[in-house]
């Protein structure tokens, strides 16, 4: 029998990717709650894989109450990804999905998705399963495809506060509108991985992403959310973010006031 597969989270990415591993053959462990880690070890001791599959808010305080043998068979599906999110595990797995799944619809492809990280080869056969494109990169190039993902949900979800309509409206009528906020977002982005991405190139790579799903919704469900977390970055680093603080005014605080 293949070895376990532990899965931290059962919503539409977990149980997608729970169900790839199990048409591979690995018996599947569901966790619903951290307490439950400790009993799951004397049932998966040696895991294959352990899915971490939480929201982005839940993620820090689910990878420090991993038991430190997992740690190296991590695979993160989360968005807003950057190193420093991952600090208390040294060497996981990054899955940068690029499709969407809602409830039991065929999935939503934009582009392939991006894999990294020691477990990669696996969980691009388990994507194979489910008809899903993905391609590995090696560690040099994950940042850049994460700032492209964090660029491209942040950018659609901000700009959809404002602008609203469709993806593609971003690089059309939208565009003159759009290129300020994506340079704002960079800029944070930049300051959170340590260094600085080629603008341009992210432009054209931000562009490309967009035109391959043009009628993708901007905004989404967890917009001012995510909102609420860029602005707290942009403090926390001593960055102005003026185009955020306004959106922030117009769909945070004076609703609260």
């Amino acid at each position: 029998m293949k070895r376990p597969v532990v899965v931290v989270g059962l919503g539409q990415l977990g149980t997608f990717f729970a169900e790839a591993l199990l048409r591979l053959g690995h018996p599947v462990i569901p966790l619903l709650r951290r307490s439950a880690f400790q009993e799951a070890e004397s049932v998966a001791e040696d895991p294959e894989l352990v899915i971490v599959a939480v929201g982005e808010d839940d993620l820090r305080g689910v990878l420090e109450a991993l038991p430190e043998k997992w740690h190296d068979r991590v695979l993160l599906l989360q968005n807003e990804l950057r190193p420093v999110a991952w600090a208390p595990v040294s060497n996981p797995t990054v899955c940068i999905v690029w499709f969407e799944r809602k409830q039991s619809a065929r999935p939503t492809v934009v582009l392939p998705s991006v894999l990294s990280g020691p477990k990669s080869e696996l969980v691009k056969t388990a994507l194979e399963e489910m008809d899903i494109p993905s391609r590995v990169v090696p560690r040099e190039e994950l940042d850049a495809e994460l700032c492209l993902k964090n660029l491209y949900v942040l950018g659609l979800n901000f700009a959809g506060l404002e602008l609203g309509g469709a993806a593609g409206d971003l690089m059309g009528p939208h565009e003159l509108s759009f290129r300020p906020l994506f340079e704002e977002l960079l800029t944070i982005e930049e300051a959170l991985f340590g260094h600085s991405f080629d603008k341009e190139s992210a432009w054209s790579n931000l562009k490309e992403a967009i035109l391959a799903e043009p009628a993708h919704a901007t905004r989404g469900r967890t917009a001012l959310r995510r909102l609420e977390r860029t602005l707290a970055h942009a403090e926390r680093l001593g960055l102005r973010a003026p185009l955020l603080e306004g959106l922030a005014h117009t769909h945070i605080i004076s609703r609260r006031s």
